[in-house]
Protein backbone atom coordinates (compact mmCIF):
# COMPACT_ATOMS: atom_id res chain seq x y z
CA UNK A 1 0.00 0.00 0.00
CA UNK A 2 1.21 3.06 -0.22
CA UNK A 3 0.74 5.30 3.10
CA UNK A 4 3.66 7.92 3.79
CA UNK A 5 6.53 6.53 5.52
CA UNK A 6 6.90 6.49 9.65
CA UNK A 7 10.11 6.61 10.74
CA UNK A 8 11.45 4.24 12.59
CA UNK A 9 9.11 1.85 11.82
CA UNK A 10 10.85 -0.29 9.10
CA UNK A 11 12.65 -2.15 11.99
CA UNK A 12 9.42 -2.54 14.34
CA UNK A 13 7.41 -4.71 11.15
CA UNK A 14 6.37 -7.83 11.71
CA UNK A 15 5.91 -10.53 9.13
CA UNK A 16 2.32 -10.83 9.08
CA UNK A 17 -0.98 -10.42 10.59
CA UNK A 18 -4.70 -11.06 9.67
CA UNK A 19 -8.44 -9.66 10.43
CA UNK A 20 -10.82 -11.92 9.85
CA UNK A 21 -14.47 -11.52 10.36
CA UNK A 22 -15.55 -15.15 10.89
CA UNK A 23 -13.94 -18.40 13.33
CA UNK A 24 -14.07 -20.48 10.35
CA UNK A 25 -12.04 -18.59 8.49
CA UNK A 26 -9.85 -18.16 11.10
CA UNK A 27 -9.52 -21.90 11.25
CA UNK A 28 -8.19 -22.56 8.12
CA UNK A 29 -6.31 -19.90 8.33
CA UNK A 30 -3.80 -21.08 11.99
CA UNK A 31 -2.52 -23.82 10.78
CA UNK A 32 -1.42 -22.31 7.61
CA UNK A 33 0.88 -19.34 9.43
CA UNK A 34 2.03 -21.91 12.06
CA UNK A 35 2.61 -23.72 9.14
CA UNK A 36 4.93 -20.60 7.76
CA UNK A 37 6.47 -20.34 10.70
CA UNK A 38 4.27 -17.17 11.92
CA UNK A 39 2.29 -16.82 15.26
CA UNK A 40 -1.33 -17.68 15.38
CA UNK A 41 -1.69 -14.96 17.48
CA UNK A 42 -1.18 -12.57 14.55
CA UNK A 43 -4.39 -13.75 13.17
CA UNK A 44 -7.28 -11.67 14.62
CA UNK A 45 -10.66 -11.48 14.98
CA UNK A 46 -12.13 -8.61 13.17
CA UNK A 47 -12.30 -7.48 9.62
CA UNK A 48 -10.85 -4.13 7.73
CA UNK A 49 -12.27 -1.93 10.11
CA UNK A 50 -10.14 -3.33 13.02
CA UNK A 51 -7.17 -3.29 11.01
CA UNK A 52 -7.46 -0.01 10.24
CA UNK A 53 -7.88 0.94 13.71
CA UNK A 54 -4.91 -1.63 15.07
CA UNK A 55 -2.38 0.11 12.28
CA UNK A 56 -3.28 3.40 12.97
CA UNK A 57 -1.25 3.12 16.30
CA UNK A 58 1.23 -0.07 15.28
CA UNK A 59 3.56 -0.72 12.35
CA UNK A 60 1.51 -2.47 9.57
CA UNK A 61 3.36 -5.47 8.76
CA UNK A 62 4.70 -6.78 5.74
CA UNK A 63 2.18 -9.25 4.79
CA UNK A 64 -1.95 -7.96 5.66
CA UNK A 65 -4.64 -10.21 5.24
CA UNK A 66 -7.95 -8.66 5.94
CA UNK A 67 -11.92 -9.40 5.74
CA UNK A 68 -13.77 -7.19 3.66
CA UNK A 69 -16.79 -9.07 4.74
CA UNK A 70 -18.53 -6.52 6.95
CA UNK A 71 -17.49 -3.64 4.54
CA UNK A 72 -20.52 -1.50 3.13
CA UNK A 73 -17.84 0.12 0.34
CA UNK A 74 -15.13 -2.01 -0.03
CA UNK A 75 -12.91 0.13 -2.34
CA UNK A 76 -13.53 3.13 0.44
CA UNK A 77 -12.08 1.16 3.16
CA UNK A 78 -9.25 0.10 1.92
CA UNK A 79 -8.24 3.61 0.84
CA UNK A 80 -8.37 4.10 4.21
CA UNK A 81 -5.93 1.04 4.81
CA UNK A 82 -3.49 2.61 2.31
CA UNK A 83 -3.60 5.49 4.78
CA UNK A 84 -1.74 3.26 7.80
CA UNK A 85 -0.21 0.38 5.80
CA UNK A 86 3.48 1.40 5.03
CA UNK A 87 4.66 1.36 1.46
CA UNK A 88 5.45 -2.23 0.67
CA UNK A 89 2.96 -3.91 2.82
CA UNK A 90 1.57 -6.63 0.30
CA UNK A 91 -2.35 -6.69 1.36
CA UNK A 92 -3.90 -10.21 0.61
CA UNK A 93 -7.90 -9.06 1.04
CA UNK A 94 -10.59 -11.53 1.54
CA UNK A 95 -14.81 -11.31 1.17
CA UNK A 96 -17.54 -13.05 -0.09
CA UNK A 97 -18.47 -11.03 -3.31
CA UNK A 98 -17.65 -13.07 -6.45
CA UNK A 99 -17.38 -10.13 -8.77
CA UNK A 100 -14.90 -9.48 -11.63
CA UNK A 101 -15.23 -5.94 -11.58
CA UNK A 102 -14.59 -5.43 -7.36
CA UNK A 103 -11.57 -8.09 -7.96
CA UNK A 104 -10.00 -5.69 -10.81
CA UNK A 105 -10.88 -2.49 -8.49
CA UNK A 106 -9.14 -4.01 -5.52
CA UNK A 107 -6.17 -5.40 -7.78
CA UNK A 108 -6.17 -1.27 -9.34
CA UNK A 109 -5.93 -0.40 -5.90
CA UNK A 110 -2.76 -1.62 -4.66
CA UNK A 111 -4.42 -5.09 -3.57
CA UNK A 112 -2.04 -8.33 -3.83
CA UNK A 113 -5.21 -10.82 -4.31
CA UNK A 114 -8.96 -11.53 -3.46
CA UNK A 115 -9.70 -14.50 -1.65
CA UNK A 116 -13.25 -15.81 -2.00
CA UNK A 117 -14.95 -17.42 0.86
CA UNK A 118 -15.16 -20.34 2.33
CA UNK A 119 -11.30 -20.32 2.45
CA UNK A 120 -9.60 -23.48 1.59
CA UNK A 121 -5.69 -24.11 3.42
CA UNK A 122 -4.33 -24.43 -0.01
CA UNK A 123 -5.87 -21.37 -1.89
CA UNK A 124 -4.69 -19.23 1.88
CA UNK A 125 -0.96 -21.16 1.49
CA UNK A 126 -0.86 -20.09 -2.16
CA UNK A 127 -1.64 -16.49 -1.76
CA UNK A 128 0.82 -16.37 1.95
CA UNK A 129 3.83 -17.84 -0.08
CA UNK A 130 3.18 -15.33 -3.53
CA UNK A 131 3.23 -12.47 -0.79
CA UNK A 132 5.96 -13.46 0.62
CA UNK A 133 7.81 -14.18 -2.58
CA UNK A 134 7.06 -10.74 -3.03
CA UNK A 135 8.15 -9.28 0.03
CA UNK A 136 11.66 -11.81 0.00
CA UNK A 137 12.71 -11.54 -3.71
CA UNK A 138 10.85 -9.12 -5.69
CA UNK A 139 10.84 -5.70 -3.45
CA UNK A 140 14.68 -6.34 -2.82
CA UNK A 141 15.20 -6.81 -7.05
CA UNK A 142 13.23 -3.52 -7.30
CA UNK A 143 15.30 -1.71 -4.56
CA UNK A 144 18.58 -2.73 -6.46
CA UNK A 145 17.43 -1.84 -9.91
CA UNK A 146 16.33 1.76 -8.23
CA UNK A 147 19.19 2.12 -6.07
CA UNK A 148 22.13 0.49 -8.16
CA UNK A 149 24.23 -2.55 -7.56
CA UNK A 150 25.63 -0.54 -4.08
CA UNK A 151 22.32 -1.26 -2.18
CA UNK A 152 22.83 -4.93 -2.96
CA UNK A 153 24.62 -5.84 0.93
CA UNK A 154 21.23 -4.42 1.56
CA UNK A 155 18.66 -6.45 -0.71
CA UNK A 156 20.90 -9.39 0.76
CA UNK A 157 19.72 -8.84 4.33
CA UNK A 158 16.26 -9.10 3.59
CA UNK A 159 16.70 -12.21 0.84
CA UNK A 160 19.59 -14.03 1.86
CA UNK A 161 20.66 -16.16 -1.04
CA UNK A 162 18.58 -13.97 -3.38
CA UNK A 163 19.09 -11.26 -5.99
CA UNK A 164 22.34 -8.77 -5.23
CA UNK A 165 24.42 -12.01 -5.23
CA UNK A 166 24.01 -13.39 -1.66
CA UNK A 167 26.44 -15.84 0.04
Amino acid sequence: MNAPWKAGSQGNRGMFAAYLCDEASLDVLRPVAIEMGWQPEKCNKGGLRNAVQSLSITSSPNILMVDLSESGDPLNDINALAEVCEPGTVVIAVGQVNDVRLYRDLITSGIHDYLLKPLSPAQVRDALAQAQAVILFILPVLFVVILGPAACSISDAFAGDGPGGGK
